[in-house]
């Protein structure tokens, strides 16, 4: 059952449309201004968010720049709810990412044709992110660089080196496994290690491990001891020549089943928010697994 955020200051509106939501199958939250809305955002998981342009204090617009910066349509698509004149503001919302808009009175069957078509854009868009056919090239790997980080894409400079400390840390392939877990967890993605956060190629020999072989066999090893060979086949990961360096890609897709972090003071369970990995507390998993399953 997909996920509304309803966001609209109008206590009348946002009954109006959390019964026709769930008439029509959805699950319908509501917000009653923009702030808690973001709140929401950032604690819960939605599937689309019918965000109403013009509220007191935080605009409509001003939560839609917000939330564009951590999450893009792919992650979270999002209908703008307009007075039928206001077209300035349905100008501006589109060129702040607003993937849509419907205007007020709302005529109903429009709004659920154009949010089950957004819903099928996203899923579409999330696929293509995570799921390429054959092995990486250096073509696909620079495209990737060029996107940049989101939901589905993150980038770790090196495999076990701590730049800052100058030796090898074990903080580092945790970090990087809690990404893979994370992964898992959510829609999958695609960790790539040898690029900085602003899409610096670093490589690989900063990890100082003596061949190609050894650093495959290190990173097979920090799997199996952080993640479990039991999910390798959702795990797959090589090393691309990118220009002069070598680039480490591991591409995870979505497991059916938790994942959790392990060989730490306890199993940790992490997810994707964002760009980012967030570990979930026990409550919060299995409200997230729930979810996860509708």
């Amino acid at each position: 059952m997909p996920r509304v955020l309803v966001v609209d200051d109008e206590e009348m509106n946002r009954d109006l449309l959390s019964r026709k939501l769930v008439r029509q199958g959805y699950e319908a939250v509501t917000a009653q201004n923009g702030p808690e809305a973001l709140v929401a955002i950032e604690e819960q998981s939605f599937d689309i968010v019918l965000l109403d342009i013009r509220m007191p204090g935080m605009s409509g617009e001003e939560v839609l720049a917000q939330v564009r910066r951590t999450w893009s349509p792919a992650d979270l698509p999002i209908i703008m709810v307009t007075a039928e004149a206001d077209s300035n503001s349905v100008v501006r919302s589109l060129s702040l990412g607003a993937d849509d808009y419907v205007t007020k009175p709302i005529d109903f069957p429009v709004l659920f044709a154009r949010m089950e078509g957004k819903l099928v854009l996203r899923d579409l868009m999330r696929e293509r992110a995570t799921q390429h056919d054959g092995p990486f090239d250096q073509r696909y790997v620079e495209s990737l660089i060029l996107r940049g980080e989101d939901n589905t894409l993150e980038f770790k400079s090196t495999l076990r080196w701590n730049i800052h400390s100058g030796q090898v840390g074990k903080e580092i392939e945790i970090a990087w496994a809690k990404t893979i877990v994370a992964f898992l967890n959510s829609d999958g993605g695609i960790l790539l290690i040898g690029v900085a956060d602003d899409g610096e190629i670093i490589g690989t020999q900063l990890d100082q491990l003596k061949n190609d072989d050894k650093y495959l066999l290190h990173v097979n090893n920090t799997i199996k001891s952080l993640v479990g060979l039991e999910y390798i086949s959702h795990i797959q990961f090589d090393l691309v020549a990118v220009k002069d360096k070598k680039v480490l890609s591991i591409q995870c897709k979505a497991y059916p089943e938790a994942v959790f972090l392990k060989n730490v003071k306890e199993d940790e369970f992490y997810a994707r928010f964002g760009p980012s990995s967030r570990k979930l507390s026990t409550r919060e998993v299995l409200s997230y697994l729930q979810k996860r399953e509708h």
